[in-house]
């Protein structure tokens, strides 16, 4: 009885705010979950909703990340993937699919020295490439890197610029004709900009295969490099739906916190000041 209802109020505290309307499919979240061996290597790691369990992508432990503390602003952990050939991959049966509306976020930090697309998330058919059949999210690996959606062969890229070393929470949203919203929350702050693709461009006809967290294609893909994460991953959330006006504030006030140091470690560090400043004197 009593595991039943802390299980009830967990999963209400993770959709705090969100409208009914809007489901929350899966919430990977570093701080809890996640299960390791050989030091910090994540054997698994399971969304606190919708009953799912990230692996190594084919049960290759020589895809592990490994989990890494503090890696964020209020003192969250993070899952580091090393650019190289580290992957998580879990069922994305039931996601949305077609030219569905979605709403995915995630918290992550980009590593140093990245050419590629280093996406940290997403779902679908790898399978075929440049045939829209993904949704992910990554940055475009131009001159002036920014948060973009991928596809698979297209996508929309905002003008939300992205720096390596720097902790950020990614919310794209589409509505289903191919207008995309991104927010990209940067020190507390959130941004966002407005994407429409209706008429120009086919947005996305996700067909499902596979979610992942480390990038949105697997090993057996041509364009497995090009979308490989290097850096750390806090959080991923996938909706059924384009989340907009309250609820996508409600997000944003969630999980800000990856971005900025909470109250009660920002009063630490004042008081260290305070000490330091003291001793200073005497």
């Amino acid at each position: 009885m009593c595991k039943f209802i802390v299980c009830v109020l967990v999963t209400g505290m993770i959709a705090v705010g969100i409208s009914t309307q809007a489901a929350l499919l899966v919430d990977f979240n570093a701080s809890s979950g996640v299960t390791s061996s050989e030091g910090s290597l994540v054997d698994t790691w399971d969304s606190a909703v919708g009953g799912r369990q990230a692996a190594p992508e084919g049960g290759d432990l020589a895809r592990r990340p490994s989990l890494q503390g503090g890696i964020f602003a209020g003192g969250q952990p993070g899952v580091y993937f090393d650019g190289a050939d580290d992957l998580l991959a879990y069922s994305d049966a039931g996601f949305p699919s077609g030219l569905s509306a979605f709403t995915m976020a995630a918290a992550f930090r980009l590593g140093t020295g990245i050419s590629n697309a280093a996406g940290p998330m997403g779902w679908g058919d790898d399978r075929r490439t440049n045939k829209f059949e993904q949704s992910g999210m990554g940055r475009w690996n131009n001159a002036n890197p920014t948060l973009r959606h991928f596809t698979n062969g297209g996508g929309a890229a905002s003008a939300l610029s992205l720096a390596e070393e720097v902790n950020y929470v990614g919310i794209i949203s589409q509505d289903g004709t191919g207008i995309y919203n991104f927010t990209l929350i940067d020190d507390g702050v959130a941004t966002s900009e407005t994407v429409d693709l209706t008429g120009t461009e086919n947005p996305n006809n996700i067909v499902l295969d596979t979610g992942r967290i480390g990038g949105i294609a697997g090993p057996s893909s041509g364009e497995f490099g090009f979308f490989i994460m290097k850096g750390h991953v806090g959080r991923v959330q996938v909706y059924d739906t384009a989340l907009t006006g309250g609820d996508l504030d409600s997000l944003v006030n969630d999980l800000k916190s990856y971005t900025i140091p909470e109250p009660n470690t920002m009063a630490l560090l004042g008081l260290g000041c305070l000490f330091l400043g003291l001793r200073r004197r005497g």
